[in-house]
């Protein structure tokens, strides 16, 4: 059976190929963090910068978790994220909806599962606190939009 990027299609990965999907939801990581520093940076951002400032600090402490976790399962201290194709234009704030976000659940779920076959349940306990963690947040932004919405309908 075949797999796409994101390792669905199949559970059974070997050592080598779950460090190559493990370094795809580094380099996810790694372009969230950019996103928020961008937002950060940008005066017309809508949320507060300590909001921001949470949302750097979650997005590096999930990246330092996952190059630990790389570098447990292959010894490679040196790990390269993959080439930012970001756009030149300046980000008033983050996406909304951050669409990305279940394809990443379903990812780490994917990982959790991967990392376990091979008998490497350390990383793989490690993985589920992170999709704990972002499945936490991602129910907060949803109550946030949802009382957005609200209250824009009100004030119409």
């Amino acid at each position: 059976m075949t797999t796409n990027a994101s390792g669905r299609g199949r559970q059974e990965v070997s050592r080598s190929e779950l460090v190559e999907l493990l370094r795809q939801d580094l380099s996810r990581k790694y372009h969230a963090y950019l996103d928020c520093s961008q937002v950060l940076k940008s005066a017309e951002s809508s949320r507060s910068p300590i909001e921001l400032e949470e949302l750097i600090a979650r997005e590096i402490q999930h990246a330092t978790i996952l190059a630990r976790q790389i570098d447990t399962l292959c010894s490679i201290r040196l790990i390269r994220p993959k080439p930012s194709q970001r756009s030149t234009r300046r980000v008033k704030d983050l996406p909304i909806p951050l669409g990305w976000e279940p394809v990443a659940f379903q990812d780490y779920r994917d990982r959790i599962r991967q990392c376990e076959r091979l008998g490497e349940y350390e990383v793989a306990g490690e993985i589920r606190c992170i999709l704990i963690d972002e499945q936490k947040q991602w129910t907060a932004q949803a109550a946030n939009r949802k009382r957005f919405v609200q209250s824009q309908r009100i004030a119409s």
